[in-house]
């Protein structure tokens, strides 16, 4: 189902203010997964995963928000960089605004 692709999201720390934004071409429940899994496994390449475990801080898994459908590659990036840089606090490993 299209409609369930092609997503801009953002996933909430339950402990503090920080916020992970991301993007995906595929299926929401898909990435939010790998998200997952490198959360379990400590992947050091996944922002979610470095905070949660640097921090000592838990995923508001039940708080992710889509904030823009985009079936445009650029469009969709292009979305998530502003999101990603509209956060006061991230997770995103790219940015150098995590406390």
């Amino acid at each position: 189902m299209e409609e369930e692709r092609s997503r801009v999201y953002q996933v909430p720390c339950t402990k503090c203010d920080c916020v992970y934004s991301g993007e995906t071409r595929g299926t929401l429940e898909k990435r939010l997964s790998e998200h997952k899994g490198a959360v379990t496994r400590h992947d050091v390449k996944n922002g979610i995963a470095v905070h949660a475990w640097t921090k000592q801080h838990k995923v508001d898994w039940q708080a992710v928000t889509v904030k823009h459908v985009e079936t445009n590659h650029t469009k969709r990036k292009t979305i998530e960089f502003l999101q990603i840089h509209l956060q006061q606090v991230t997770s995103n490993l790219d940015c150098v605004a995590e406390h």
